[in-house]
């Protein structure tokens, strides 16, 4: 009996909890909107960081689409995509592209193998190499 009191109170408490969640989430939405609107321009223009808040709202809040109303939600996820692109361009611009090098005595053990064994491609190449290293890992642990 007591055990049952204590569960419907715990799930009374996680929908108050989760109402609660969503009403911040809706006041913190439509409060941004407002600030944008109170900025002295015919048309509200958009900042970086208000793009930036729409799409972290939509990341992290499943009712955001509902308490937008200066932009389509549809603008929301374009931004989202123009910001995944630019985090990803600019990830990719670290100077090192392409393979990385192989360590010269891997190519020539590479090579060696492919030479004694014909009929191997290299998935099988590739997977005795790999064995070989958990030998090593091995004989090295013990």
């Amino acid at each position: 009996m007591m055990l049952k009191i204590i569960k419907n109170s715990c799930g009374w408490l996680s929908r108050k909890l989760n109402v609660i969640a969503y009403l911040t989430a809706e006041n913190l939405a439509l409060r941004q909107q407002l600030v944008v609107l109170k900025r002295k321009h015919n048309r509200p223009k958009l900042k970086e960081r208000d793009r930036l808040f729409w799409v972290v709202m939509s990341r992290a809040w499943s009712g955001w689409q509902d308490a937008l109303l200066i932009v389509q939600p549809d603008t929301v996820v374009r931004w989202h995509k123009r910001a995944f692109k630019l985090y990803w361009r600019r990830k990719s611009r670290t100077g090192k592209r392409g393979r990385l090098a192989l360590d010269s005595d891997v190519r020539e053990l590479i090579l060696k193998m492919a030479d004694a064994n014909p009929l191997w491609d290299a998935p099988k190449i590739h997977g005795e190499l790999l064995e070989l290293v958990h030998r090593r890992f091995r004989a090295d642990c013990l």
